[in-house]
């Protein structure tokens, strides 16, 4: 019966994307400009509000992007008091840390989102992909190897963001072992020396873990470094921005007002389906 149901949930969310690519910006659009950080928009339809603050990812307090938060965050608290409301963050569900500090320092502007958001008595949600479908999709299309890689170098992107780093060891292989239970790919191996093997074969230089520009040109889904780019475009064009927009959907159809926050390009990607919706 369970693997019906994950079969079920396969083929639905396939049925999803087909239906809602189409509606997405194309990244070769996104990529043929430069827009602004942060990239915000307030849509509304009588008392139904969508807030939506596409950030640089940050895990500086002092950012500037941190007031123009903190003044669109207010400015959705006013606007839908007394309203049904939800916040929608990007990455999962977040833990509710102590302070403003404590948070960005942790998490970045999101996991601050995820405290203003606490501290409103709203809701937060994640709308992401379940990570089995993640997996098992991209696989679909690209080497296991591939995959597993580009989620690696996410991870690394992510860590050397940090203003104050963690061990690598353990910050990555806390996210390799997450990984062994969430791909649902029995026997791969997933270690951080599997890794770096990957990296030697894709890259032919030796790995460094805080070589920053690397991972985030590799990552990047508007380039063409190496086969990573194209898992990445496949990732955010044809998995995570149709599932997003798909959440989204439901949220404002069950008359709910959000704040939104992902980073800059889901933002511009997702405006022209998102003004469709809301319209």
């Amino acid at each position: 019966m369970r693997v019906l149901r994950y079969t079920h949930l396969f083929y639905l969310l396939l049925y999803t994307v087909s239906m809602k690519q189409s509606d997405l910006m194309p990244y070769a659009e996104y990529s043929s400009k430069e827009y602004s950080f942060p990239y915000a928009y307030h849509l509304s339809k009588g008392a139904q509000h969508l807030y939506f603050f596409g950030s640089r990812h940050t895990y500086n307090p002092d950012d500037e992007q941190i007031q123009k938060l903190e003044v669109l965050w207010s400015e959705f608290v006013s606007s839908t008091s007394g309203a049904s409301r939800v916040t929608l963050v990007e990455g999962g569900k977040r833990a509710i840390l102590s302070s403003k500090k404590e948070a960005i320092e942790t998490g970045g502007e999101i996991q601050y989102t995820a405290l203003l958001s606490a501290q409103s008595n709203i809701p937060t949600e994640s709308p992401e992909p379940p990570a089995s479908y993640w997996f098992q999709t991209l696989a679909s299309q690209f080497s296991k190897d591939a995959v597993a890689y580009y989620d690696f170098a996410r991870i690394c992107y992510q860590w050397n963001q940090k203003d104050v780093r963690p061990s690598f060891n353990v910050y990555v292989s806390n996210f390799l072992e997450a990984n062994v239970k969430n791909s649902g790919w029995d026997g791969y191996d997933f270690s951080l020396e599997h890794m770096k093997k990957i990296h030697y074969e894709l890259f032919r230089t030796t790995f460094r873990e805080d070589d920053k520009q690397f991972f985030y040109d590799i990552i990047n889904p508007t380039t063409s470094f190496s086969i990573i780019n194209e898992v990445s475009r496949a990732d955010d064009e044809g998995i995570r921005d149709v599932y997003i927009l798909s959440e989204i959907e439901r949220y404002w159809k069950e008359g709910k007002s959000l704040f939104i926050i992902y980073g800059q390009q889901h933002a511009v990607i997702l405006e022209g389906a998102l003004r469709k919706l809301v319209a």
